[in-house]
């Protein structure tokens, strides 16, 4: 694959005044004219320069497997694209309209083992976290892509690159994807390059670690995605699944980037349809018309479909059970993923998480005993 990003050079002129609006509002913040809140509970950032397709979603999922069980976790997310305003609190059921795609996906897989909130104002969604009773009261806080969130401090950034369009190799909207000049990438704790070759050399690393240039004390690890068995979509607690190799694969994909997706596809199965559709994409009846008229055709000629689709397009195409018929439902599976990190990069990772929240919260205890003394003096 061509890692050299798309460059449209014409619009380079205006990237530079959208520069010098970041560059100044960046230096506002550095000088500390505008507020950067602080918290008592350890906020772990995970977030981007670039727009879309570098993998936050898998990075939060993995985070919250890895911290669950020992912590009590929360999720602040803004909710991209839902139809509801304000702070809204995740329940069981909420749908993705109510609450964004991305939250209503964490919700699906892991229900009340973590809670959800979701407002544009990450600083009034973090105090409603901080101000509940002490035994509700999350032990550590995922915010997800609020890297260029600056009225939240966070403990601990980290920070994702997509290997094919490493952000050293991009610039600035609208010639290019970035939000932020690459060298804000000096603000992260940790840099996570995302979608890594399963084949990636050592020697692809090292050139990848001179390309990014980074400080010595900011960790930098390499990951991949591993694709898992389909699911069915409407059977509940349903297992993986084998999809006939005869089979003609429909792929559908609302997300950022769905190369992968697609290419990942066709590399199992010899009838594949792709059916790209715009990110964030809110699926209805028509679309549902234009799956069964596509199921019709194919159980005509004789031949065995399915449809697969993203994690994140599950959750949407879940709330319109109602108007799908049996034959469709039964036929609809969605492709999890995960990520795997490279070498020792799963253990180093934990341990500096797990170190950081530790560290915190030990800081924190000895802060409030400090002030709770003060004010008995």
């Amino acid at each position: 694959m061509d890692q050299t990003p798309k460059i449209n050079r014409w619009l380079l002129p205006l990237s530079g005044i959208y520069g010098v609006g970041v560059s100044l509002r960046n230096s506002l913040y550095n000088m500390g004219r505008l507020k950067s809140h602080t918290f008592p509970i350890p906020i772990i950032c995970v977030g981007n320069l670039a727009v879309g397709g570098t993998g936050k979603t898998p990075m939060i999922e993995h985070l919250i497997r890895m911290l669950m069980g020992d912590l009590r976790i929360a999720i602040v997310s803004r909710g991209y694209r839902r139809k509801s305003f304000g702070l809204k609190v995740a329940e069981l059921g909420d749908s993705a309209s109510r609450i964004g795609d991305e939250p209503a996906q964490l919700l699906r897989k892991f229900g009340d083992k973590i809670q959800i909130v979701v407002d544009g104002n990450r600083v009034r969604a973090i105090n409603y976290l901080v101000n509940q009773p002490y035994s509700q009261r999350p032990d550590v806080i995922l915010m997800d892509d609020g890297f260029q969130h600056r009225s939240v401090q966070p403990s601990l950034s980290i920070l994702l690159s997509s290997y094919n369009r490493l952000m050293t190799d991009d610039v600035l909207l609208p010639a290019g994807r970035l939000r932020e000049p690459a060298r804000a990438r000096y603000r992260a704790n940790v840099v996570v390059v995302t979608k890594c070759p399963t084949l990636l050399k050592p020697i692809d690393c090292t050139f990848t670690e001179r390309r990014l240039d980074l400080y010595p004390h900011q960790k930098l690890l390499f990951s991949e995605v591993k694709y898992e068995d389909p699911v069915p979509i409407f059977r509940r607690d349903a297992e993986p699944t084998k999809i006939d190799t005869n089979a003609v694969v429909i792929a559908i994909s609302g997300i950022s980037h769905p190369e992968e997706f697609f290419a990942y596809v066709e590399r199992g199965f010899s009838r594949v349809v792709t059916l790209p559709y715009g990110d964030h994409h809110h699926y209805s009846r028509r679309n549902v018309t234009t799956w069964e008229n596509i199921l019709t055709d194919y159980l005509v000629r004789g031949s065995e479909v399915v449809f697969l689709c993203t994690d994140k397009d599950a959750v949407k195409i879940f709330e319109l059970e109602s108007y799908m018929s049996p034959e469709l439902r039964e036929r609809f599976l969605r492709l999890p993923i995960q990520v795997r990190f490279r070498s020792h990069g799963e253990e180093d990772l934990r341990e500096l998480v797990m170190s950081h929240i530790a560290q915190f919260t030990s800081e924190q205890a000895q802060k409030e005993e400090q002030e709770g003394n003060e004010e008995k003096e």
